[in-house]
């Protein structure tokens, strides 16, 4: 799999490039923040509501991208590139499932602080980077949250 950010990066991005992103995610974000909040706990940890995973998994997944993106953004602080994640069409599943794993030994309201706090990390480090990280923070947060949205409104609520 091939991600849209990967590729020839400049060093540095505008202010008014980063004060647009950093809008475009805050936006995204605050939908999706919404979205978990409106979904009860029980309801998140009913098993095999998205697939093979609970909401709760889900909310984790999206927490374990927001990590890479950490480790992404900090590499290209520190380097100027990064390495890249070495997933493809073949593995990304495996590759999921193992992120999952410190979040499935989390309660709910553990995972859900999980994804705040990575989500905050993340937003910190792209406020303050001087590198062209714009596609990359994208890609993690707004694109990641609009494939899985409609997963997470799928949870029945009893």
């Amino acid at each position: 799999m091939v991600m849209p950010w990967e590729g020839e990066h400049r060093m540095s991005t505008t202010t008014d490039e980063r004060t647009e992103m950093l809008n475009v995610v805050s936006e995204s974000w605050n939908e999706l923040k919404a979205l978990i909040d409106s979904i009860p706990d029980t309801a998140l940890e009913k098993p095999d509501t998205i697939g093979f995973w609970s909401g709760r998994d889900m909310v984790g997944h999206l927490a374990g991208w927001e990590e890479i993106g950490i480790r992404i953004v900090r590499e290209m602080d520190e380097r100027g590139e990064f390495t890249r994640p070495g997933i493809n069409r073949e593995t990304v599943d495996a590759f999921n499932e193992e992120m999952l794993i410190p979040y499935r030994a989390m309660s709910t309201p553990e995972v859900r602080q999980a994804l705040i706090d990575t989500h905050s990390s993340l937003m910190q480090l792209a406020e303050a980077s001087q590198a062209d990280i714009n596609e990359i923070v994208i890609d993690v947060t707004c694109d990641h949250y609009a494939k899985h949205v409609p997963d997470l409104r799928g949870v029945p609520i009893d």
